[in-house]
């Protein structure tokens, strides 16, 4: 009874540290959000469920530390490892942002990627990130007043997004 409860308490620990790794990405702290999030997953005990959390933490903090490819090793570790805990649109949507961001050959993979999450999943965090990341390449390629103009209407629209705070960002830029 006791090694039971030892190992609950351990697994409500693993849990507010995703929830850290999580916050960290979202508040732009990526090395730290990285360090946390490999850190979790060197925990022998975690259920599958927390190892795709904390792996897709790791995969956004790898992704806007520039290192696209490994981002988009870790969505495809998710899909091939855990299809049935990564069966959502989270672990996709990772590797359609790391292919538009590794450009070349995989640009096409990864626009495509991104309009089939927005088709498949409207009206959902994911589809409006996935919006966003459109939006974000669009004006990349070359300002114009549409393309700011659809990224201020992605702000307006997404008022709570975790991403707004970026996309503020890259709308001053």
């Amino acid at each position: 009874k006791r090694m039971v409860e030892v190992l609950q308490a351990r697994r409500s620990d693993v849990d507010a540290r995703i929830r850290l790794a999580e916050a960290l990405v979202r508040g732009m702290l990526f090395s730290e959000a990285l360090a946390e999030s490999d850190a979790i997953l060197k925990e022998k005990v975690l259920s599958p469920a927390q190892r795709v959390k904390a792996m897709l933490a790791k995969g956004d903090a790898l992704l806007e530390l520039g290192r696209a490819p490994e981002a988009l090793l870790t969505a495809e570790q998710l899909q091939v490892v855990y299809p049935d805990q990564a069966g959502g649109p989270e672990a996709p949507l990772l590797a359609a942002r790391a292919k538009l961001r590794m450009a070349g050959k995989w640009l096409d993979e990864g626009l495509a990627g991104l309009k089939k999450i927005i088709a498949e999943k409207p009206n959902t965090p994911v589809a409006a990130t996935a919006q966003f990341e459109l939006a974000a390449f669009d004006l990349a390629q070359g300002a114009t007043g549409a393309k700011v103009d659809a990224l201020r209407q992605w702000i307006a629209a997404n008022p709570q997004h975790p991403t707004v705070l970026y996309a503020r960002g890259v709308l001053l830029d």
